[in-house]
């Protein structure tokens, strides 16, 4: 026995088709000047954040390069991980804290790492010597 469902037949009135076809534009006059003063924090603190990432990230991919990747079994490995430790690096001028990662060789030595260094120089952070001819 066959059941018997509501089937309506969905017929098109059109009435959808002629709301698409009256559209209507409507203008706005906005203050862009006062906008984008108000935005301009959130800008920056974005930017800022982007920037520790891409540091972070470098960072990370030289341990990678150094020490293999994280859990990998590699038997002939000259670095191994370390942990991380408190440092500072300077960014945007100014010196901030951060978590850095740490490797050591299969001795025992600190392997430095190049990225970290050079975040830590900061030529930005530091001012130009004035010297004077006498």
């Amino acid at each position: 026995m066959k059941k018997q469902y509501n089937k309506r037949n969905k017929k098109s009135t059109g009435k959808k088709d002629q709301a698409v076809k009256e559209m209507v534009t409507v203008e706005l006059p906005l203050p862009i000047a006062e906008i984008l003063a108000g935005v301009q924090a959130d800008i920056e603190e974005l930017a800022g954040r982007a920037g520790m990432l891409i540091m972070m990230s470098a960072m990370a991919s030289e341990v990678d390069k150094l020490a293999g990747r994280r859990y990998a079994h590699m038997p002939n490995r000259e670095n191994t991980r370390w942990g991380a430790q408190k440092g500072s690096i300077v960014y945007a001028g100014r010196k901030v804290e951060i978590e850095r990662p740490r490797v050591r060789s299969t001795s025992g030595c600190e392997v430095p790492l190049a990225t970290y260094q050079a975040f830590n120089q900061g030529a930005r952070y530091k001012k130009p010597s004035i010297t004077s001819s006498s």
